[in-house]
């Protein structure tokens, strides 16, 4: 019998959809992960890396490298996905144009990169760069899977005024 590769990963679809292309593949729904023949290393390892990259380098890490024959997705690669990912945000919040916000580039990429990392990232921009601006705006383009929501600030930068629109 050959040696199993399991790996646990978040609830994502689309990663779950590309983890179903792999041969071999099977779900342990009791404890709850994905297992593959050792043979088929590099194509879990591919269909995880756009979506959980520290798990697929780990993966990578605990079970040595993959056979000759495979190749781990090059660098254009990589970055050609990550672009997809922005053009997917950007289109997206072209969709919600809130009256005349519009974020600078390094807020798009904040946005991109909260939405490749699921809601699960800390922003840790300098005071006054938008963190929270990022945060609301990622926040909307995910209406509503994402709301209630909470937004701690200090008093100095809530306004007396009604908002006139809403995210």
């Amino acid at each position: 019998m050959e040696e199993r590769i399991s790996v646990k990963i978040p609830y994502n679809p689309e990663c779950i959809a590309a983890i179903k292309q792999v041969p071999t593949r099977k779900w342990d729904p009791e404890k709850k992960e994905w297992s593959v023949v050792r043979a088929y290393l590099q194509d879990i390892v591919t269909a995880i890396r756009p979506y959980y990259l520290g798990i697929a380098d780990s993966l990578l890490e605990k079970y040595g490298k993959p056979h000759k024959t495979a190749s781990l997705l090059s660098h254009e690669e990589m970055y050609s996905q990550d672009k997809k990912l922005i053009t997917n945000v950007l289109e997206r919040l072209e969709a919600i144009k809130v009256s005349d916000i519009e974020p600078y580039p390094y807020q798009k990429l904040g946005i991109a990169f909260i939405e490749k990392n699921q809601g699960k990232a800390f922003i840790t921009d300098e005071m006054g760069l938008g963190k929270t601006l990022i945060s609301l705006l990622w926040c909307s383009i995910n209406f509503p899977k994402v709301f209630p929501i909470l937004v701690i600030c200090p008093a100095s930068l809530k306004t007396s005024e009604r908002p006139t629109h809403r995210l």
